[in-house]
This record gives structure tokens, C-alpha cells and sequence, in this order.
């Protein structure tokens, strides 16, 4: 088993202007980004707004992101979608583009049956690259069983790896019990880093990422070099940091975090709507105990 990728990989935000994606703006991003220590790059995951972009905008950012990042750190493309026929043509372009991976959620809103889902991938595989499930049922109504997870393992190939976010730590335990030795596995929830990797967990597929990448790396650097109390001394002074982040939906508060480091991330695109204040004023606090502004 040869991971994707170790440590943290940050689901970016994405820098709208009114009109598009602001390229120049992502430039930047991408540059922290590298210059910070991420190990790797998750672009139009769930933190970049994909259900609001043309497949024109996602392609302009997927060929800009990779052409930056230049095969420094892998690149992972998110192509989830509820239209099997979408994600699986979007597999293919990113492959075409040069993506080191897929990060492909389970089917939202319609759903689907256990045949329907391992259908929908198997779709989504002909594209040939290594697929990373995502898992996240708050979001999609749908919560994939470890044991589902096995049978996607068994019968497609290219599925190698999870992004299990279901927040339920019996369950991401169960998944490393079955999976662990065929899979690799990645925490969804930056506030579990280091109770997954104590699972035999590879990392995080993180927002907090996004305005910390050295810090979220160094947590899962320390616990797999054996210095467990540092990580543990991490993860808990990230404690207040996570929990600002999510007092609203990923991805409005770490699009305020990056306002506040001095990117121009633009306006979200509706229905999204601006951070409330109280929650920009906990957010501010947190980011300057961590000397993050």
C-alpha cells in the first residue's frame, strides 16, 4: 500500500471574483500553501464550492493549480457529484490535466442502494486514477458502512483510499480494523487528527489547512515520528481554532480566516452569505492566540 499522500492534505477555498474564479488570487494561495509545509492539495473538494461552478470555471482552476503546483505535492481533484455521468467526465479531464487523485463523495440528495453506489463508482473509475471515497453524511444524507467500504475495495481497483468524515470514531475505527491494511486512511475532521492517526490513520484532508497547513503537517508529523505528547499538545491548542471555523458552514468562516491573513478570497457565491460577526470576532481571537494574523 503506497500512500497518496502523508500528513495533511488542505481542501483549499477557492477566490471568487463577481464574475469568476480569481486565478491571481489562487496563485498566492497555492504559494502559502507550498512555502508553509503541505504535503498535499485537495482543489474543488467541498471547502471550494464546486456545486456553484461551471465545469468551464473548474477547469480553468484544476489546469491553473496544477501548472503551479508543478509535481511538488500531489494534486487531488474533487469530481463528486450526485450525476454519475458528470463525475465520471470530470474524471477524465482531470486525468487528462495530470491529477494525482480523485476525491469522489458518495451520491447526495438522490442517494442510492449499495449496488447503486458501487455502480457509480466503477463508473467514475475508467478514468484509471486512484480514487479517494469521501465519506461525510451530514452532508449527503448517506453514510458509507465499513463494510460497504470493503466491497467498493474488492471491486474496483482504483478505489485506494477513504476520507472518512463521518465524525463517529467506533466507526473510523471499525474502517481501520477491516481496511487498514488495504487502504489508506484519512481523518475528514480536523478535530479528530489524532485519535485517527492513533487507528493507523495517514492524515487529514483538512480545512483548518487552509490558514494553518504547517501546523496541521506538524501534528501528524510528530505522532509518526512516536513524539505523541506533542501531537496531543497540538491538536488541543487547535481545539478553539477548529471549533471557530466550523461555527458555521465550511467553507464561510475559513474564507473569513484567509480575509483576515490577507487574501483576497472575494464574495461567496450564494446561498452562502457572509460570516456574522460574533462568530468573525471568536474566529479573530483564535487566529491571533496562534499568531496566525
Amino acid at each position: 500500500m503506497h500512500p497518496i499522500f502523508t500528513g495533511c492534505a488542505t481542501a483549499l477555498c477557492t477566490p471568487f471574483t463577481p464574475d469568476g474564479v480569481n486565478l491571481h488570487a489562487m496563485g498566492k494561495l497555492l504559494d502559502f500553501q507550498m512555502s508553509s509545509g503541505a504535503d498535499a492539495l485537495v482543489v474543488t473538494g467541498t471547502t471550494g464550492e464546486p456545486s456553484t461552478m461551471s465545469l468551464p470555471e473548474k477547469m480553468s482552476l484544476w489546469r491553473f493549480c496544477l501548472d503551479r503546483v508543478g509535481g511538488k505535492i500531489p494534486v487531488i481533484v474533487g469530481c463528486g457529484s450526485n450525476n454519475t455521468a458528470r463525475a465520471a467526465e470530470e474524471a477524465v479531464i482531470a486525468r487528462d490535466m495530470g491529477a494525482d487523485a480523485l476525491l469522489v463523495v458518495t451520491p447526495y440528495y438522490n442517494k442510492t442502494t449499495p449496488n447503486g453506489l458501487v455502480a457509480h463508482y466503477k463508473q467514475i473509475a475508467k478514468a484509471g486514477l486512484p480514487i479517494i471515497v469521501y465519506n461525510v453524511p451530514g452532508r449527503t444524507g448517506y453514510n458509507l458502512t465499513p463494510q460497504l467500504l470493503m466491497r467498493l475495495a474488492d471491486e474496483i481497483p482504483e478505489v485506494v483510499s477513504i476520507k472518512e468524515a463521518s465524525g463517529n470514531i467506533t466507526q473510523m475505527q471499525e474502517m481501520a480494523r477491516l481496511a487498514g491494511n488495504r487502504l489508506c486512511l484519512y481523518s475528514g475532521e480536523d478535530g479528530l487528527v489524532l485519535p485517527a492517526m492513533a487507528l493507523g490513520y495517514q492524515g487529514v484532508i483538512s480545512v483548518v489547512g487552509n490558514v494553518a497547513p504547517g501546523i496541521m503537517h506538524d501534528l501528524v508529523a510528530r505522532f509518526l515520528s512516536g513524539d505523541v505528547a506533542g501531537a496531543r499538545e497540538i491538536q488541543f491548542r487547535l481545539a478553539p481554532l477548529v471549533a471557530a471555523l466550523f461555527s458555521e458552514v465550511n467553507p464561510v468562516p475559513a474564507k473569513a480566516a484567509l480575509g483576515l491573513m490577507g487574501f483576497d478570497m472575494g464574495p461567496l457565491r450564494l446561498p452562502l452569505t457572509d460570516i456574522e460577526p460574533g462568530h468573525l470576532a471568536q474566529l479573530s481571537d483564535c487566529m491571533r492566540e496562534l499568531a496566525l494574523i
